[in-house]
């Protein structure tokens, strides 16, 4: 549901002349004439820049589970590395994921 109303949204955002950069590391933001110059770098470490108005940031939720090794407990995360959930799984694995609700 999320998903849907954001992309709805960013089309009716993208129609009244706002740029979105998406999944971007931004790297400065520095105060120009007319605005801000933001300068940004994508996930294959591409730099981009450019000049707004204004900037608005917006953090997403990343899963931490690199490194754990929860496939030896027998959690299997999903492509993402996220944790699938259903209405059994806390009881499976209370003793290890105490804190399976807490983003």
């Amino acid at each position: 549901m999320d998903k849907e109303i954001s992309k709805e949204f960013m089309k009716i955002l993208k129609k009244q002349g706002l740029n979105f950069h998406l999944k971007t590391k931004v790297e400065k933001i520095s105060k120009s004439k007319n605005g801000v110059i933001v300068e940004t770098s994508d996930k294959e470490g591409k730099k981009i820049k450019f000049e707004s108005d204004v900037v608005l940031i917006s953090v997403g939720r990343k899963p931490y589970t690199e490194n754990l090794n929860i496939e030896q407990i027998g959690i299997n995360p999903d492509e993402k590395k996220r944790i699938k959930v259903n209405k059994n799984y806390p009881k499976k694995y209370k003793k290890y994921l105490c804190y399976w609700r807490c983003y």
